[in-house]
C-alpha cells in the first residue's frame, strides 16, 4: 500500500468546525480501492444493489461514495452521502462530517449546502434530508418500497450470486456468502460452480451443521447432488473420529 498517495482530506474546519486536516482515504488501500472510476455505470449499479441488499454494510457505502467521488458524477455522489447518513442515523457523525467535507469539490454548491445543513442540525431527522433519483433510502423520492425491480429489460440490474459471495469471502463476510450461495444454488442447481464454492467455503469454516442442513434441503428436494457433496461429509466424518 503506497501511503503517500492521498484521495480525500478533510481541511474544511471554516465550515465545519471539525479537527484538523487529517488523511482518511488511501487511494491505493485494498479494502476501498474497488476498480478505475468510469461514467459506464455498471460497477455504480452493482454497488448501489449491494447497498440496498446489505444497509449496514459499510465499506460497500464508502466504496460507491469513493467510485462517485473519482469518477466526478456529482448527482450519484450525492445520493451515496444521502443513503451513507441515512443508515448511520446520527451515528458516526465524526466519519459523516469528513465524508461530506472529503467530497465537496466533486458536488455542487446545493448539495454540499444540504448536507451540511443536516450535519449541523442534530436534532433533525434524515426525513428533511432531500434526495434524488439516485438515492435508495431517502423518503418522498421513490415511491415505492421495491427497491430493486426485476425485469426482462435488457438494461436490468444483475449481480452474479458467485461473484456477489466472492466479494462477501473476500471482506470476511462468510455468513453472507454462505447465505447467498446457499439460495443460488436451490434456485440454480445445474450450475456446479457454486456448488464447488460453498463447499469450499464449508470446508474452510469447518461448517458441519451448515453442510448437513443444505445436504438435506438438495436430497429432500430430489436434486442431483455432485459426488463433492459425499466427499466432503466423508471429511467431517473423518474429522469427528479424530476429535
Amino acid at each position: 500500500m503506497n501511503n503517500k498517495l492521498s484521495l480525500i482530506t478533510c481541511n474544511d474546519e471554516k465550515i465545519l468546525a471539525s479537527t484538523p486536516a487529517s488523511l482518511f482515504f488511501w487511494q491505493q488501500s485494498k479494502s476501498l480501492f474497488v476498480e478505475t472510476a468510469s461514467a459506464d455505470g455498471e460497477l455504480l449499479d452493482s454497488l448501489a444493489f449491494r447497498v440496498a441488499q446489505k444497509p449496514t454494510c459499510l465499506l460497500t457505502h464508502v466504496q460507491r461514495i469513493y467510485y462517485c467521488y473519482q469518477a466526478r458524477l456529482d448527482a450519484q455522489l450525492y445520493a451515496a452521502l444521502v443513503d451513507f447518513l441515512i443508515i448511520l442515523n446520527r451515528r458516526g457523525l465524526a466519519i459523516s462530517r469528513r465524508m461530506v467535507t472529503g467530497t465537496k469539490s466533486a458536488l455542487n454548491a446545493e448539495q454540499f449546502a444540504s448536507l451540511v445543513t443536516y450535519l449541523q442540525a442534530p436534532k433533525t431527522g434524515h426525513q428533511s434530508l432531500p434526495g434524488n433519483r439516485y438515492s435508495i433510502f431517502s423518503l418522498g423520492i421513490i415511491g415505492t418500497t421495491q427497491l430493486v425491480k426485476v425485469t426482462e429489460d435488457k438494461n436490468q440490474i444483475h449481480v452474479d450470486a458467485l461473484s456477489l459471495a466472492r466479494d462477501f469471502i473476500e471482506y470476511s463476510q462468510l455468513t453472507e456468502a454462505q447465505t447467498v450461495l446457499e439460495s443460488a444454488i436451490l434456485a440454480e442447481p445445474d450450475r456446479l460452480e457454486l456448488q464447488t464454492e460453498l463447499l469450499e467455503l464449508y470446508q474452510s469454516t469447518r461448517n458441519v451443521d451448515g453442510f448437513n442442513q443444505m445436504l438435506r434441503q438438495l436430497t429432500d428436494a430430489d436434486m442431483d447432488v455432485p459426488d463433492a457433496w459425499q466427499q466432503l461429509s466423508t471429511y467431517f466424518k473423518g474429522l469427528n473420529n479424530v476429535e
